[in-house]
């Protein structure tokens, strides 16, 4: 199972996002993943993420 970073989702995520979310954390076959998955997180400054 993946780890989520952050570990949840906002009530205003859209249904496809949250899906994806779940799949990712729910899976056996992503255990040892650190999932970014927050749309800040990508445009903080500096960025976690390569862009």
């Amino acid at each position: 199972m993946a780890r989520m970073i952050p570990p949840a989702y906002a009530e205003k995520t859209p249904i496809g996002e949250k899906g994806l979310f779940d799949k990712l954390r729910g899976d056996p076959d992503t255990s040892g993943w650190i999932v970014l998955h927050s749309p800040p997180a990508a445009t903080q400054t500096p960025p976690l993420v390569a862009t």
